[in-house]
């Protein structure tokens, strides 16, 4: 389920992704799942940095 929105963000990977406030990080939103990334535009990359339940995938 989050693997595949993650596929999904391979042409536009900003569609899902909302800015984490303070930080230089994206948070992608799955059910009651948060995957926290960091996109290198220039390198063409996408990093998971952390995924967890959204009670905890902030701390």
């Amino acid at each position: 389920m989050i693997l595949d929105k993650i596929y999904a963000m391979k042409e536009n990977p900003f569609r899902f992704l909302k800015r984490l406030q303070g930080e230089k990080l994206w948070r992608l939103r799955v059910a009651d799942y948060r995957a926290i990334i960091d996109v290198i535009v220039s390198a063409n990359k996408i990093i998971v940095v952390r995924i967890g339940h959204r009670k905890n995938s902030y701390n």
